[in-house]
């Protein structure tokens, strides 16, 4: 009879233990969709790549659950028609848990290797989020998982022109300079060239630059320019090689219309006419003298000296003097040959009678 009992009671304790586990199973399950059935994508946050290349990209398949996951599959998704990629593996009939141990964090999971290879179309360029997603389709719930990266596609040869600097206004014969900000978003070192155009009686210092650059730097071009009164538009264009093509930007600025430049008021030196006449006579008097052959000059100048002696010795002879009389000698002098005239025409008067 006791042994009956003690029967009973471990038969009882068997069901209700199983009665708790198979309960905490199915809560644990309905309420988390079965986390022992769980995983996760292993992917980079972003690749960049090249026009035209083949791209491959390492990920990885952690399984994070209590057991394996069956018949699973991973496919692509974010990716334009053009684009072509591949998975190597893409299927998994039985996706199982990887473990291994080092001294440092003992037991841990490692995930399941996969790569990924995407071709870049030749015209490629810009920026793609591609979506990775996994699905297992073994069990009624079917769970799946997405992971994300950013491509992005940047050519070998690219060049980016900005901040140019266009000026609002002009004027005839003031020079302004026009600016532009070149940036390398290339994948290696690259050269670019700027030519400026403008109306055709326009002066610029410098119409074409060339500018190397390497992969993510920049530098600053300027053009000084010159107008005349014709009215205009000032073009910058940028050009580059790439592959076997040039790659051409073109920055257009606004219709110029130059002011005329201003009148400036000129003070005006008075000229001596007399100076200005004498002195060209005698600088061109002079010229003309020492354009005549050396005899002539000599012959010229002996005659001179001969004319010169001769008139010193003609006038040498002559002295003139002048002589001062006193005031009364004078005077008494002037009386005298008034009377004496005086007297002549009386006698002459008295003859005639």
């Amino acid at each position: 009879m006791k042994l009956n009992l003690n029967c009973k009671f471990a038969a009882l304790f068997i069901i209700l233990c199983s009665a708790a586990f198979a309960t905490v199973i199915i809560s644990t399950d309905s309420l988390s969709q079965k986390p022992y059935r769980t995983f996760s994508i292993v992917l980079p946050e972003e690749i960049s790549a090249q026009p035209g290349e083949t791209v491959t990209i390492d990920g990885g398949l952690l399984n994070t659950g209590w057991i394996t996951i069956h018949d699973f599959s991973l496919t692509l998704s974010g990716l334009t028609a053009d684009y072509t990629y591949s998975f190597s593996p893409q299927y998994w009939s039985d996706l199982v848990i990887h473990r291994e141990w080092n001294s440092d964090v003992g037991v841990y999971r490692t995930p399941e290797k996969f790569q990924l290879s995407i071709t870049i179309p030749d015209d490629a360029a810009g920026l793609q989020l591609v979506t990775v997603k996994g699905q297992e389709m073994w069990s009624s719930y079917q769970i799946s998982n997405t992971s994300q990266f950013v491509l992005k596609v940047t050519p070998a040869e690219h060049f980016t022109v900005s901040n140019v600097t266009f000026p609002d206004n002009a004027t005839e014969g003031v020079p302004f300079d026009v600016n532009a900000l070149v940036t390398n978003d290339g994948a290696k070192s690259a050269t670019i060239t700027l030519n400026v155009d403008t109306p055709s009686d326009w002066t610029v210092a410098e119409k074409s630059k060339s500018v190397t650059l390497d992969p993510k730097n920049s530098s600053e071009v300027v053009f000084t320019i010159t107008p005349t009164i014709t009215s205009g538009n000032i073009t910058i264009t940028a050009e580059y090689p790439y592959k076997e093509n040039v790659t051409t930007i073109t920055k257009v600025g606004p219709l110029l219309v130059p002011m005329p430049k201003p009148a400036t008021a000129t003070t005006m030196q008075p000229i001596n006419m007399t100076e200005g006449v004498l002195s060209g006579y005698f600088s061109k008097l002079f010229s003309d003298v020492m354009g005549l052959p050396l005899w002539v000059i000599i012959i010229a100048a002996i005659l001179v000296i001969i004319i010169l002696w001769n008139i010193y010795k003609l006038f040498g002879k002559y002295k003139f003097k002048v002589v001062r009389g006193k005031p009364e000698e004078t005077k008494s002098v002037e009386i005298n040959a008034v009377k004496n005239v005086t007297d002549t025409a009386c006698n002459e008067s008295e003859s005639f009678h």
